[in-house]
């Protein structure tokens, strides 16, 4: 029998606020109580290029505050969603309440935090995140309104042009807001490094690392440190630049290496996360309601339908069918809201040793979401939607 998929209970989908800033908040200096990270770019400089526009710093809000330190460092990847790191957004609890996140999108918040801060309506870790392993270290972050500044979004790097050993000595650059090179603390700064191995791969690394979600770097001229954590690792296609990476891990001391989350790893997860998967064909859905259609780009990788988010239902019946690339298994699987315990649980699954899969569930009213998952193989797939 098929093991089951981990739990995502980090699905916390808050839905229905429409403002852009919080509301009430008042600004006090600090990180906040919570909060247990300490953004530093070392030997950095001042942002010189477009991207760096679309860097932006998470701030805790707690008791009618928000913070003025930074405590994570995010990219924007359209104008209301943002990739940063798993373990920014982790918790006691498991994860960080959207009402407990605002979000900066300037170069620095000590001067006009306020009228640029934006309200968070969901914060969704990758259900894989494995804090003692620090590995699958992303989560992604949605605005309740799209920003309003004149800032072009950086597109993740999709897996089609994904990193190889031959990227490695490319020139690779970070961003992130900490301690500039005169001790002021806040301030987004930007340094270019090298990239030094797929995995952690480089001086200093006590373990391999996973060459296929993780890239490494030397920088002992400086670079980010305990963290710039969630903050962007741009790189270069051409004319094109990219978010290839998120800043996870690295030495104590921030003096010998680093490690990067490969942003391409999972290119099908945020795609369908920021609602960029393509939907609304036909194939194979006759008789449903809607239809969606996406990729998964390997074994172990999900996606959330529908595009990437979820749905309020009334009391009824909910029908769904997958179907996706032969020579693939993919499994689906159907979470429910539970507003006591804060967790999604599933309530219906199909896990047959294909990818043509069908559910048919009777349930409350509430907030549902759909999981398609690789068991093996990657590819295209489609999926077909009925709620009552």
């Amino acid at each position: 029998m098929k093991s089951s998929l981990l739990s995502v209970s980090a699905l916390l989908l808050v839905l229905g606020s429409t403002a852009c800033a919080p509301e009430g908040l008042i600004a006090v200096e600090g990180m906040g109580p919570a909060a247990d990270v300490n953004q530093k770019i070392y030997g950095g400089s001042a942002p010189d290029a477009w991207y760096h526009d679309a860097v932006v710093s998470l701030h805790e809000v707690y008791g009618g505050y928000v913070y003025t330190d930074p405590f994570c460092t995010g990219t924007l990847v359209s104008d209301q969603h943002i990739v940063t790191a798993g373990h920014c957004v982790a918790s006691g609890r498991g994860v960080m309440r959207p009402t407990e996140v605002a979000v900066y999108v300037g170069d620095n918040p000590y001067t006009d935090l306020a009228s640029h801060i934006y309200a968070v309506t969901d914060v969704t870790q990758h259900p894989s995140y494995n804090a003692r392993r620090i590995s699958n270290d992303i989560a992604l972050l949605t605005l309740a309104a799209p920003i309003t500044e004149s800032v072009t979004p950086v597109e993740p790097l999709p897996s089609s042009q994904g990193f190889t050993s031959s990227d490695v000595g490319m020139t690779i650059n970070f961003a992130g807001f900490g301690e500039t090179r005169s001790g002021a603390y806040g301030e987004k700064q930007q340094v270019d490094l090298t990239l030094g191995g797929l995995g952690c791969a480089v001086t200093g690394c006590t373990s391999s690392g996973d060459a296929s979600t993780q890239v490494s770097y030397r920088q002992s001229g400086g670079g980010p440190c305990s963290g710039d954590s969630g903050g962007p690792m741009f790189v270069y296609r051409g004319s094109e630049t990219y978010l290839g990476g998120v800043t996870s891990y690295g030495d104590y001391y921030c003096t010998q290496y680093g490690v990067s989350t490969r942003v391409d790893a999972y290119d099908a997860w945020i795609s369908a996360y920021a609602g960029t998967s393509s939907g609304g064909g036909t194939t194979g859905c006759s008789g449903y309601d809607d239809t969606y259609t996406g990729t998964l780009s390997a074994t172990g990788d999900l996606a959330y339908e529908p595009d990437g988010g979820s749905y309020i239902s009334r009391r009824g019946t909910h029908e769904a069918q997958l179907s996706a690339d032969s020579g693939t298994d993919f499994d689906l699987y159907l979470y429910k809201y539970n507003r006591r315990s804060a967790s999604w649980r599933v309530v219906a699954s199909s896990e047959d040793a294909t990818s043509d899969e069908t559910v048919s569930y009777s349930g409350a009213a509430g907030e549902y979401t759909w999981v398609v998952s690789s068991y093996s193989g990657s590819g295209d797939y489609e999926f077909c939607l009925s709620t009552p």
